[in-house]
């Protein structure tokens, strides 16, 4: 197809483009790459202003239909102007999205009296800025090493001069990085007489019980934690669960009180004089948890202003008409609630705050734990068989009919507002009333006393609620093993993310993993992020990336060459991911951390070693601990391997600080036995761009696992997924990414296998 550009616009195109994916594509297929992206997010078109002066021939299949569906949902007259238009509309996106500030102004409070001038740090700081709380939603990735904890603080403290009536809120996903963020505060307030009221506070999900601590010591009499927990629970001066580190063999975060009913607890006590001091601070630091706490408590105190499904429909249609976007139903929702009573909407807070979110990428998850509105079968019944009443046994039978009435087909089947599905829902409700039938016929208080009984106390009282919601309950399958779920719509992470964001002023986010390299879905590689957390893209505001050059230095990334012999799927997986670990082991002269995707991994891979040198996480282990013990067995010379899953993706920071880096081998070598898809979000699978984005988010948050500060070397990563370099299933743009990042070297089988021969 030949079309008409002008040659200033088709450079400013290729420029943005070509910096963006990191090559040199041709100049058609730059216009064919942003139309793409645009009609991905189905951007009105818009035609460049600028007089055509040139002549480029754009290769479109005439099978393919999505430039075609284009041009005729927006009536264009051809479709040469469809692929122009959606191009143009790309552009002026990323125009738009990548303002920053004109003028420095942390200066005065950056760098800190004896610290080095970071000038990506001061960056950052002027970009997360607020001049006016104006609803915009600042995103930047920050790496290790830039200094985004005090950047993102100074500039938190520059938006509360800036805007004054305005709450300030800074939350991270744990306790430990919050108390990094709250020191960093006080080093400013005291450098610069800062006068503001700060408080620091977090979720009930981050005080223990102690009714529900007590119960579990006397469930659990013989465990070897148990004493030296129940003597700590009766002696310490907080319930905060980071005074419990030490028990990394305690189930900690199932006797929190985020999952006890008794508002007479001490852990309860504690946490509600924290929580009773935030309306009236001006900048508040807080865990993410207590952010999505307060979005659940602010849904629920505006029950009362909940939209009709019948305005809902209205509103939907009367905007796809206009939009072509066909919105859901807590969109509209929400914002009937919050302009109805912004003050009831803003739960815990002030209303209308300016949030400044750390470790961004993890918010969305943290969201989704906190309103987990989902009941999974299997954990039903594996519950209900520890118990032998009749009710029990009925509540078994209907649940084992509900899961075989289940269609193996359907990934995702609605439970309301259809005619069809009827004898799903008529199980559903049965299910519901013999779960209900069981509790009254328990003690109550007996239940409470057990992990197992409260376990099952939760699902009923969620399958209750389910019972009176008439809009959004779905059955749900993952995607591989076809474990089954009942959800709830209406307290979805997405819709209180929506919530979050629709009743801020603003937000500003960042982290070391918040860019996908630029895709379909377009904000300058932050679209995935966008819609993780529900922002508008017209709203969003980004930065490239600030990355610290010394990240990638001295690391060489192992790659195998993708054969159906070395991927996940082989019968011989682990059997030859085992002895390439072998062979790593046996030459290296520090530790060598080997990131897993499951337990199952772990096992396989600890039975296939069979060596002292092998350290394997558990289900339960606290990885603060297990992080303690490789670094002990380190420095003791041990050489260790440790097999980790989990947390240990995103949370580790081992290093041996007592060297200089140069000798430093904590980690010398880090594996990746598998790419980190997510197996459990079954609407992944009919989308899979968000598949890739989530797995090459998560594969960045592992690798960041092995270089934590300069000067260090001889480091190499090991991908053994040969499907990274397959060319197939769309992961050439995780492949891209990391061959840009990293020195790279090819491995084939036959080369690993050869070397362990020789050894």
């Amino acid at each position: 197809m030949k079309i008409s550009v002008n040659v200033g616009w088709l450079g400013h195109l290729e420029k943005t483009i070509n910096e963006y994916e990191g090559r040199n594509l041709s100049a058609a297929s730059v216009i064919r790459f942003a139309a793409k992206a645009g009609v991905g997010q189905s951007l009105t078109p818009k035609l460049p202003t600028n007089t055509p002066d040139t002549e480029i021939n754009v290769r479109v299949m005439s099978s393919e239909t999505w430039l075609s569906n284009y041009q005729r949902e927006f009536k264009l007259a051809s479709s040469a102007d469809a692929l122009i238009g959606a191009a143009n509309a790309l552009l002026l996106q990323h125009d738009k999205t990548q303002a920053s500030p004109d003028v420095t102004r942390t200066d005065s409070f950056l760098p800190l009296p004896g610290m080095e001038r970071r000038e990506q740090q001061i960056t950052l700081a002027d970009f997360l800025i607020h001049d006016k709380a104006q609803g915009l939603y600042r995103i930047c990735e920050a790496s290790t090493g830039i200094g985004k904890g005090l950047a993102l603080v100074a500039s938190a403290i520059q938006s509360k001069q800036l805007n004054p009536d305005k709450q300030v809120i800074v939350a991270a996903p744990t306790i430990a990085i919050l108390n990094q963020l709250y020191a960093d505060y006080c080093l400013l307030e005291s450098e610069h007489g800062l006068a503001f009221k700060a408080v620091k506070s977090q979720s009930s999900a981050e005080f223990l019980s102690k009714r529900l601590a007590l119960f579990w010591c006397d469930e659990y009499p013989e465990h070897p934690q148990r004493d030296a927990f129940l003597a700590a629970v009766n002696d310490s001066e907080t319930l905060s669960i980071d005074a419990f580190d030490a028990f990394d063999k305690v189930p900690i975060s199932d006797l929190t009180v985020f999952h006890d009913t008794k508002k007479t607890d001490p852990g309860y006590q504690e946490f509600q004089s924290a929580k009773s001091l935030l309306q009236g601070a001006d900048i508040i630091f807080c865990t993410h948890s207590l952010i999505a706490l307060s979005a659940v408590w602010g849904r629920s105190s505006t029950k009362e202003h909940a939209l009709p499904w019948s305005d809902y429909e209205q509103l939907r249609n009367h905007t796809y008409q206009t939009t072509h976007k066909a919105q859901p139903y807590y969109y509209f929702d929400n914002r009937k609630r919050i302009d109805s009573d912004p003050e009831s909407a803003a739960g815990f807070f002030s209303s209308a705050p300016l949030y400044f979110i750390d470790e961004a990428h993890l918010f969305s998850d943290m969201i989704g734990l906190m309103t987990s509105n989902s009941v999974s079968l299997m954990e039903l019944e594996k519950t209900l068989l520890n118990y032998r009443k009749a009710s029990a046994k009925k509540a078994l039978s209907i649940l084992s009919l509900l899961m075989n009435a289940t269609p193996s087909s359907e990934n995702e089947i609605a439970l309301r507002n259809t005619t069809s599905n009827s004898m799903l829902r008529s199980l559903e409700r049965s299910l519901n009333d013999a779960l209900q039938d069981f509790v009254k016929s328990s003690s109550k208080s007996k239940l409470e006393r057990t992990l197992n009984g409260r376990k099952l106390l939760r699902y009923a009282r969620l399958l209750n609620n389910f019972a009176s919601d008439r809009y959004s309950v779905k059955l749900k399958a993952s995607p591989v093993k076809r474990y089954l779920r009942i959800e709830s719509g209406a307290e979805t992470k997405k819709a209180i993310a929506d919530f979050i964001a629709y009743s801020s002023s603003g937000m500003s986010l960042c982290s070391a993993t918040l860019h996908v390299p630029f895709g379909d879905e377009g904000l300058n590689g932050y679209g995935y992020t966008a819609v993780q957390l529900s922002l508008p893209f017209d709203r969003v505001v980004t930065h490239r990336p600030l990355i610290s050059n010394w990240l990638s230095e001295n690391v060489t990334l192992n790659l195998l060459a993708g054969n159906a012999d070395f991927t996940p799927g082989s019968d011989d997986f682990i059997l030859k991911s085992g002895r390439e670990i072998e062979r790593l082991a046996d030459k290296a002269t520090g530790g060598i951390l080997v990131l897993c995707t499951s337990y199952e991994q772990i096992e396989a891979l600890e039975s296939q070693l069979n060596s002292e040198r092998v350290l394997a996480q558990r289900k339960g282990q606290s990885v603060s601990a297990l992080s303690n013990t490789y670094l002990s067995r380190y420095k003791k010379g041990q050489r260790p391997v440790w097999l980790a899953t989990g947390a240990a993706w995103t949370g580790l920071d081992i290093t041996d600080k007592s060297v200089p880096p140069e000798e430093d081998y904590a980690i010398q070598h880090l594996v990746i036995l598998k790419l980190p898809f997510d197996q459990k979000d079954s609407h992944l699978k009919a989308d899979y761009f968000h598949l890739i984005s989530r797995c090459l988010s998560r594969l960045k948050q592992g690798i960041g696992r092995l270089v934590r500060r300069p000067g260090r070397l001889g480091m190499t990563i090991t991908v053994l997924d040969g499907r990274l370099t397959s060319g197939k299933n769309g992961l050439s743009l995780m492949n891209r990414y990391l061959t840009n990042t990293y020195t790279t070297k090819l491995l084939s089988y036959k080369s690993v296998e050869t070397d362990n021969a020789r050894a």
